[in-house]
């Protein structure tokens, strides 16, 4: 039995294809990959994953979310680096 995280990518890619527009996408430290959060950035969606303590090599930058009511909303966005060669 595969657990629930390597079925994020293409249950991620059905979503879209069925017309759904993801914003956010929540999950346990469990989904913490870089094939997940490659697969949420393809969809323009912000993930919401705790980082592992061995975790994935990435950089946090703060992003600004606007509003409908005029407000902005400031959340955590993660971005894969390149690893030394």
């Amino acid at each position: 039995d595969a657990g629930d995280a390597p079925m994020l990518p293409p249950l991620l890619s059905a979503t879209v294809a069925a017309g759904f527009k993801v914003a956010e996408v929540s999950g346990d430290k469990a989904y913490l990959s870089k094939e997940n959060l490659k697969a949420i950035d393809d969809v323009g969606a912000v993930p919401f994953i705790p980082f592992r303590v061995q975790g994935v090599d990435a950089k946090v930058d703060i992003v600004e979310i606007p509003r409908k009511d005029g407000g902005v909303t400031y959340t955590c966005r993660v971005r894969l680096r390149e690893k030394d060669p």
